[in-house]
Formats: C-alpha cells, sequence, structure tokens
C-alpha cells in the first residue's frame, strides 16, 4: 500500500520531510516505522565535543575564519571562537 502515497497524501510536515529524503525513501520508513514514533536527534547531540574541537582546529589551520565554522557547524561563534 506504501507504494501507492503519493505526496498529495501528506500532511504539511510529512512532505517536508519525503521533500528531504525523497518519497521512495518516505514510503520505505512508512513501511518499516509506520505507526510508530521516531525521534530524530540533532547532529550535535551524537557527535563528541572533542571531535567538534578538533574539526575547528583543523578547519583554522588551513585557513577557515571562524564565522565560517560557525556557519558550516551550525554553532555560535562565541562557541568557535572558545577553542583554540
Amino acid at each position: 500500500l506504501a507504494q501507492l502515497v503519493q505526496p498529495s497524501h501528506l500532511n504539511e510536515g510529512q512532505q517536508e520531510v519525503a521533500e528531504v529524503i525523497g518519497i521512495d525513501a518516505y514510503r520505505a520508513l512508512m513501511e518499516y516505522f509506520g505507526g510508530s514514533q521516531i525521534w530524530i536527534p540533532k547532529p550535535s547531540s551524537l557527535v563528541p565535543a572533542a571531535e567538534v574541537a578538533a574539526e575547528i582546529r583543523s578547519r583554522r589551520q588551513r585557513g577557515d575564519s571562524p564565522l565560517q565554522i560557525a556557519r558550516d557547524l551550525e554553532m555560535p561563534l562565541a562557541e568557535v571562537k572558545k577553542i583554540k
């Protein structure tokens, strides 16, 4: 039945997910997790702080500005500047 689902059948939030991952991947999620609630963590809750700091240091050594690093990593500029 999931193969019959079209984007027009989905509510706004569901359509957003389908747009990000593709309708076929969304159908697969429905088949596997349909009826369940799943939680999708933010990357910041998964990557250890030491790894984030190492990435920031590496990017600074390559010449990236703190502002560019903050934007790319979606972090506050002040947090990036703290890491030396």
